[in-house]
This record gives C-alpha cells, sequence and structure tokens, in this order.
C-alpha cells in the first residue's frame, strides 16, 4: 500500500540532457503514485532541491529528460528504504531502446551493458558503494543534505554527490531487474559531447576529494578501494595502459623489428579481456571484430581529457576535442 512508504517526490532535469539526445517521449514522467509527490523541475537539481516545497519529502527521483522509467519504478525501489535508515542510494539499470540503430550505438551498448551488468552489481553487494549514474535512481534527500548536496565544481556532479556520501557513511543498492528506457547517442557529434564530460570530470573529481578521502572516516579498506580500484585503476592506469600498448608502442614496433613483445601482451589479455566484456551482451559476439578496435585502439584516444590530472596546465576542452575528433574519423 502507499500509505506504508515513506513519502518521495520526482524531480526530472530538463535543462542537461546526458548526450544531447531528444527526448523519446513527450509526457513527462507517468508514474503509478500520488500526484502530490511528483514533480517536473525545468533547472538544474540545486535550484530542484533548494525549493521550499522539498522539505516535505524523505526521498527524491532522478530522472533526466531523455529517460522514461515504467510506471511503478517508485513501488519497484521506495520499498528498499524500509528498515535501511544508512540506505542512501537506489540506482537502477538503463536500458537502450536503440541499441540496434547503428553501429556506434551496437559498441556503446557493449560497454554500458559491462558497467551494469558486472561494475555497479559487483560494487553493490560487496562494498555497498558505486557511481551514481546521474539519473534512473532514488536519493534520500538527508543524505544528499548531510553530504553538501549538489556542487557545480566538477562535470560529473553526480559521481561526485555519490562519493561524498560514501565518506559520511552512507550505502547504496543497485537493481538490475528494474530498468529505465533511454537512447544512446546515434550521432558522432553526441558521443562526443557525451564523452567529453565522461572522461574529463573523473580525475578532476579525484585531485579535489584526494584529501577528503584520506581525513574521512570510513575504513582503510573503503579509502583503498576508492583511492586505487574506483579512481586510479578504472579511470587512468588501464585506460592509459591500451592507450601506450595500442597506440605508442605497438606502431614503433614497425620501425624497430628488432623489438620483441610477448603474444600474451599483444593478443592474448586484450583478446580476453574484450570478450569478457560483451558476455553480459551476448547478441553482440558478431561484433566482436569492430569492437576490439573500438575498445582497444580508437577510443583510447580519449585518454587525454581523462588525465587531465597529469596534465593541468592544457587544457581539457582542447585534449578532449582532438582525442575525439580522432575517434570519429575512424568510425566514421
Amino acid at each position: 500500500m502507499l500509505e506504508d512508504y515513506s513519502h518521495g517526490v520526482v524531480a526530472r532535469s530538463l535543462c542537461a540532457t546526458r548526450g544531447s539526445i531528444p527526448s523519446i517521449h513527450s509526457d513527462g514522467c507517468i508514474q503509478d503514485w500520488p500526484k502530490e509527490r511528483m514533480l517536473v523541475q525545468a533547472g538544474n537539481l540545486k535550484s530542484a532541491m533548494s525549493c521550499d516545497y522539498v522539505k516535505n519529502y524523505e526521498f527524491v527521483a532522478i530522472f533526466d529528460a531523455d529517460f522514461q522509467p515504467g510506471p511503478d519504478f517508485l513501488k519497484k525501489t521506495i520499498p528498499y528504504f524500509k528498515g535501511n535508515d544508512d540506505l542512501a542510494l537506489v540506482q537502477t539499470r538503463w536500458s537502450f531502446v536503440n541499441k540496434d540503430e547503428n553501429l556506434l550505438t551496437r559498441l556503446q551498448n557493449i560497454n554500458l551493458s559491462f558497467h551494469f551488468e558486472v561494475e555497479q552489481q559487483v560494487n553493490g553487494v560487496f562494498i555497498n558503494f558505486f557511481g551514481f549514474n546521474g539519473t534512473a535512481g532514488v536519493w534520500r534527500i538527508t543524505a544528499l543534505e548531510e553530504c553538501g548536496g549538489w556542487l557545480e565544481r566538477t562535470t560529473v556532479e553526480d559521481m561526485d554527490v555519490a562519493v561524498r556520501a560514501h565518506l559520511c557513511g552512507w550505502k547504496f543498492i543497485y537493481l538490475n531487474d528494474v530498468k529505465c528506457l533511454c537512447e544512446l547517442p546515434e550521432s558522432y557529434e553526441a558521443y562526443k559531447k557525451q564523452q567529453h564530460r565522461w572522461h574529463s570530470g573523473p580525475m578532476q573529481l579525484f585531485r579535489m576529494c584526494f584529501v577528503d578521502i584520506l581525513r574521512s572516516k570510513v575504513s582503510v579498506t573503503k579509502k583503498a578501494n576508492l583511492i586505487f580500484l574506483f579512481f586510479l585503476l578504472r579511470k587512468l592506469i588501464l585506460p592509459f595502459y591500451s592507450f601506450t600498448l595500442f597506440c605508442i608502442i605497438l606502431p614503433l614496433t614497425m620501425f624497430l623489428p628488432e623489438a620483441q613483445i610477448p603474444a600474451w601482451v599483444v593478443c592474448y589479455v586484450p583478446g580476453i579481456m574484450s570478450v569478457l566484456n560483451i558476455l553480459p551482451s551476448p547478441r553482440s559476439f558478431p561484433f566482436i571484430v569492430p569492437y576490439l578496435l573500438f575498445e582497444n585502439t580508437i577510443k583510447k584516444l580519449a585518454v587525454c581529457p581523462r588525465n587531465s590530472l597529469l596534465l593541468p596546465t592544457i587544457s581539457r576542452d582542447h585534449l578532449s576535442v582532438v582525442g575525439l575528433d580522432l575517434i570519429g574519423e575512424q568510425v566514421s
């Protein structure tokens, strides 16, 4: 019964959609939920959360303008907060309506399927923490307020608020069986804008919150996970390794025939990792060859904006545009 659930409010961001994609629906957010608990907010999340009427609610569901949650979305998510006073976020999975539109959307679907099926689920089960995806999630308003709310200091404000909430001791839950319809960028221009934000923000955030992580009261294990696994390994080391190997070392071996690189470095490790990435979306196996090219070489040219931590004096915008323009030429 709805009366058994704590009050929740739905906020919809209409200003900056994730990939500059037209909305796949025009009738707003249709939910099987009391109308007095619905909010369609034009503007950024910070201004939305500052409205007086938000103070009457305990939870806020956040959607980008191009997302279409099912009518029972809140009924499937809000109950998880009951009896879990330390739960801050319930994140759901994205489901792409245009994943088979073209080669670019198929390749994006492979990466994002692995992200949701493996990364989000594993982190949610074992450490109760993962990066908030910025949409299709329900937040406890008290948790947002305690960690400082939405800040405009980085391009990944969703990851920023998730890290700060984690450092305050809040827990997250990921629901892989609750899906929210959305669209993938179908054109290179839309994809470039999306990737600029996704690649440049994480290391910028790491530079800002590194000291806060060290000073936080969370366990040493959680600090190590944040620094070495969440930030350095996934956001810096692996992309830099792939970029260096496939875009620098291997091309140089063409001019140095005597150079010997073990086969496991060139073939086996990248091949196995790429196959594992495709497993969550088995229908994508026919596209394994273009995916290998896309993931292990072309896409790694975006390592420049991602490594803004190492190159703070160079414009991130310039680096990301150069790298992504090269990607676009190859994909085209």
